[in-house]
């Protein structure tokens, strides 16, 4: 069963419009620790891009909570600042990095 685009009792949002984006920025902001990981369409961070990029966030009741920004129809831009200003957390971080630069 689905509540607007977000599944109930789920742990996750598939972002993919600006006003989705501005409901992950806050959570981006409210978190301490935020874990993130890309998904790509090849491994040549010059020749193939990103497709979604995956920010583990804190919840208020102390749990975990998944945006999945889907960088073929959101300009994550705006997500830069607030994550410039959290901890985040890489797996794979070369990886990762040398896509979002």
């Amino acid at each position: 069963m689905y509540d607007g685009g977000v599944p109930i009792d789920a742990t996750y949002m598939l972002v993919r419009t600006a006003d989705d984006l501005a409901v992950v920025m806050a959570a981006v902001s409210e978190s301490r620790l935020v874990g993130l990981d890309t998904e790509t369409t090849g491994l040549d961070p010059r020749a193939d891009r990103v497709r979604l990029v995956s920010l583990d966030c804190d919840t208020i009741d102390g749990g975990r909570f998944t945006y999945l920004v889907d960088l073929f129809l959101v300009d994550a831009a705006p997500l830069w600042g607030p994550l410039a200003e959290v901890e985040v957390v890489c797996h794979n971080a070369p990886f990762d990095l040398g896509f979002l630069y």
